[in-house]
């Protein structure tokens, strides 16, 4: 099982401080950070294959999709996550 960790930009989502959450359900660990104009979502997950990385991409656009879909009914703004960078985390 390795670590990987998934880098999204959101631009039209702005959080004022850094705010950090996790589920046991394969030890997803979710990070927003103000970035400028928007905010940065970094997701660190396991995932049973290293290579190749079509099936961590995969995974973290799963779980992208869930948080912006929290966030989407909590503020009714509908904002769209763009993969910055995907990398195992060591």
């Amino acid at each position: 099982m390795e670590r990987w960790k998934a880098r999204f930009k959101v631009a039209n989502f702005i959080v004022e401080k850094p705010w950090k959450f996790s589920y046991d359900i394969r030890k997803v660990l979710y990070e927003l950070v103000p970035n400028g104009d928007g905010t940065i979502i970094d997701i660190q997950f396991d995932s049973e294959t290293s290579k190749p990385p079509l099936l961590q991409k995969a995974m973290s656009s799963i779980l992208v999709t869930r948080i912006m879909g929290i966030l989407t009914c909590v503020t009714g703004i509908e904002a769209k996550a763009q993969l910055l960078c995907l990398e195992p985390w060591r």
